[in-house]
């Protein structure tokens, strides 16, 4: 590495440990170790409480999130809508976190400058109420509904009702709890809440009007307000897909409905179905769809997905398997089936003018397979194999201009025979179904990349003649599928589902390697007799002597190499990668005393342990030697270029300003 190269190193390495030393400091300056009170509903999901007494939730990661910035402590008083109102006007709480803001409030009550979520309002009836479905306005006139007092949904409920032309009496309640009593007891037909607390219990009539929500205070509370804002700015810039991480973790498959949001006419069809629903499913490519042996029926990953939203909807389904070849557009003009199962989302798709796409249900990863060791990145000019549906859906593939040649092949066998007998370097297959057909022997040469190509999402198809009513109803089936059921379909098919092999298969295919391995074992079994004793010494006393070469060649704190290891690795190294270039990475963390200095040596040593991790963990073991030096030196030796090296410094540098544990814990 030039020197002007290694100072630029040193440089990022020094402002690293600098900054680590500097930023908590600033993050108390403006804000102070404080205690800050903040009231919360427990009848709202937004702040929880748990039974060993940890406070949980969307509205804790935030407030978590800010102290950082503030170095503030919370105390979570838990009360009433109406109390917490009233407490932070008085200036008895600090805050209160997810509040809309109105004109009314803005008198009393200062916002801050940016929103931490959005939230809906939802309108629930009784689970046996089967006089009210969903936005059944007509129906919904002159019934009674349950508010929360002051809460901002009664102003959206104002505008709905004026918007679809109904009109309900109201009855207003302190709290969430309140209201569902008093919807169990009969005295209104409806409650309205936010949609941060779920009733998976109740049934939804509506849902409208999202309104972001923001951190609340007392009117004049400027010192608050000011670190509220002040922490939300920098988390904005540094991390700026928080609320929607949270949003993604908290409240999307929370708020997903259990249960489809049935219309009137949506919940007549379920009643009336009188035969199961026809659908044919194309292909036979394990694990996505295959005919089990056993059964003689369809499974698979697509037939579980299909048969989980039978279940949710309530109507039969009824599997047809089409050949791989079937035209799947024809099929859905024939008027056969209801449905045509087994296809990828795609634009063309869309565009076509005489079928139309369900709501997608399952995300497919198209990654790069080639032979193992092989790095892609190399290849200067390569051909890929690759299945005909990136010939015929050219919008499959991403932007950009593709630079390789491509043959295509119509199943996944084709496409990875082409890698294994040389007519491609590489091929693009659909994960799941890769990580199946590699299971065969024929090609234990090749290995997923872990490169993703693309991705693609799988429905289904229908044509005119399928009821409308039948459509609505599978794709908010589909919307109610929760991440769960997901995670628990593709789990129990992509890895528990083995290729299987007949015993005379398996037996004439590899006839030649069994009878040599007969031999062997009888020669084997032989010569363990023989030698059993003398060779058992010899492997004690070899695991003995390489035990004691690996403790004295590996440096105790950080696992890598030490100084001794590493001269006799490199050696072998050298020997092995005689032909190729090879490079030193010399990395020296400059003033790393003033660690121990002001932390402790343990501090220091468990951040020496965390570069040594960070180092192993980007440079990787495969064709590297890795070591600790001595004291806050660290060598590496490895094939990388110089640009491939600065980038790989790049990132160990963004991880050491982002990641690396704070001097004052150093577990």
């Amino acid at each position: 590495m030039s020197g002007k190269k290694r100072n630029v190193m040193l440089f990022v390495l020094l402002f690293t440990l600098l900054l680590g030393v500097i930023v908590p400091v600033q993050a108390q300056s403006y804000g102070g170790t404080k205690t800050i009170r903040v009231a919360y509903r427990e009848d709202a999901d937004f702040i929880n409480k748990s039974s060993s007494g940890v406070y949980k939730g969307y509205g804790v990661e935030y407030l978590n999130k800010i102290s950082q910035y503030t170095g503030w402590r919370y105390e979570y008083i838990n009360e009433s809508w109406e109390n917490q109102l009233a407490d932070l006007k008085s200036g008895k709480v600090d805050l209160i976190c997810n509040a809309q803001k109105t004109e009314a409030r803005e008198k009393d009550y200062d916002f801050s400058c940016m929103p931490v979520g959005t939230e809906q309002a939802v309108l629930y009836t009784s689970e046996d109420n089967e006089d009210i479905y969903f936005q059944d306005y007509e129906h919904m006139n002159g019934k009674k509904v349950g508010l929360l007092r002051d809460s901002y949904q009664n102003e959206e409920f104002e505008q709905r009702q004026d918007e679809k032309n109904f009109h309900c009496p109201e009855k207003y309640y302190e709290s969430e709890q309140d209201q569902i009593e008093a919807l169990e007891q009969k005295k209104v037909d409806m409650i309205l809440t936010g949609s941060i607390s779920k009733h998976d219990s109740l049934k939804i009539v509506d849902k409208f009007g999202a309104a972001p929500m923001y951190i609340m205070t007392t009117k004049g509370n400027t010192e608050v307000m000011s670190a509220v804002n002040n922490a939300l700015e920098q988390l904005k810039a540094e991390v700026p897909d928080l609320t929607e991480n949270l949003t993604e973790q908290y409240v999307m498959d929370k708020n997903r409905n259990s249960r489809p949001l049935l219309t009137r006419e949506e919940t007549e069809y379920i009643k009336n179905v009188s035969a199961p629903i026809k659908i044919g499913c194309i292909g036979d490519q394990p694990p996505l769809i295959y005919t089990d042996k056993e059964t003689g029926k369809l499974d698979g990953i697509y037939i579980a997905f299909l048969k989980k939203f039978s279940e949710i909807s309530g109507i039969p389904f009824e599997f047809e398997s089409l050949s791989p070849d079937t035209d799947p557009i024809e099929a859905a003009q024939s008027g056969k089936y209801d449905f045509i199962a087994g296809i990828t989302a795609c634009q063309e798709m869309i565009d076509e003018p005489e079928v139309h796409l369900t709501g997608g249900f399952f995300t497919r990863e198209f990654q790069i397979v080639a032979e193992r060791g092989e790095d892609i990145n190399t290849l200067e000019t390569s051909t890929v194999s690759m299945n005909s549906i990136f010939e015929k859906y050219k919008s499959l593939r991403p932007e950009g201009e593709f630079p390789y040649k491509v043959i295509y092949g119509d199943s996944p066998r084709t496409v990875l025979d082409a890698v294994v007998n040389k007519k491609a370097d590489m091929a693009i297959m659909d994960s799941y179904a890769a990580s199946y057909y590699l299971q065969d022997e024929k090609y234990r040469d090749l290995a997923l990349s872990g490169i993703v190509f693309t991705k693609a999402e799988t429905c289904m198809i229908y044509g005119d003649n399928t009821d409308p009513d039948l459509v609505s109803v599978i794709n908010k089936s589909i919307g109610s599928l929760s991440s769960q059921d997901e995670e628990n379909i593709i789990r129990q098919y992509s890895i528990n589902l083995q290729k299987s092999f007949s015993i005379w298969e398996f037996m004439e295919k590899y006839r030649y390697q069994i009878v040599c391995i007969l031999i062997f074992l009888v020669a084997l079994t032989i010569l363990v007799i023989v030698n059993n004793r003398h060779r058992t010494q010899m492997q004690v006393e070899a695991a003995a002597q390489e035990a004691y070469r690996c403790r004295m060649e590996t440096d105790e704190l950080t696992g890598l190499l030490n100084k001794e290891g590493f001269y006799r690795r490199s050696r072998e190294f050298l020997e092995k990668h005689s032909e190729a270039d090879a490079r030193i990475v010399y990395i020296n963390i400059e003033n790393f005393k003033l660690v121990n200095d002001l932390f402790g040596e343990d501090a220091g040593d468990g951040f020496l342990k965390f570069i040594g991790l960070e180092l192993e963990k980007i440079f990787g073991r495969i064709d590297i030697v890795s070591c600790r030096y001595e004291a806050d030196h660290f060598v590496i030796l490895t094939l990388d270029n110089e640009d491939r090296i600065q980038a790989k410094i790049n990132h160990f540098c963004n991880c050491l300003l982002y990641t690396s544990p704070s001097p004052r814990d150093p577990s």
